[in-house]
């Protein structure tokens, strides 16, 4: 706060926030620390340059794990009311053509987009309903 930070950026890596392809930290636990300090958390950012998770995984089971953690990443930010989660487009290996990651890595923000748009991160989804603006005039 003395800083005059307002909106902050959530590194989902531990000690920060925990998450894994199958469960993250209290989203309430977490936003009520913040609110407490004035911020507001605008973007979630999952770890994974240094995580088992990848986005342009080679080998089916990982790739399937890779996606439940960003998916389970895009659930905690909608929980948090983030407006974006930040990632890294990840790569192929060295043993393989270049163009083999890539595609795997598009397919995986593809398939992650699919998944973003019932939870569209909405600004409409928030705003109070017109009744209640009203009332307020």
């Amino acid at each position: 706060m003395r800083a005059g930070f307002k909106t902050i950026e959530l590194w989902a890596g531990s000690p920060h926030f925990f998450l894994s392809n199958l469960e993250y930290d209290d989203c309430k636990k977490v936003s009520k620390m913040a609110k407490e300090r004035g911020l507001t958390i605008q973007v979630i950012t999952p770890e994974n340059c240094t995580v088992p998770y990848q986005f342009a995984a080679g080998d089916p089971d990982l790739y399937a794990k890779s996606f439940e953690y960003f998916k389970k990443g895009l659930d905690a930010g909608e929980e948090l009311g983030c407006k974006v989660m930040a990632v890294h487009s990840g790569r192929g290996y060295l043993n393989e053509d270049r163009e083999e990651g890539w595609k795997r890595g598009r397919d995986m923000l593809a398939r992650l987009a699919q998944r973003a748009l019932p939870l569209l991160w909405n600004p409409f989804a928030r705003m109070r309903p017109i009744w209640q603006l009203l009332l307020m005039m």
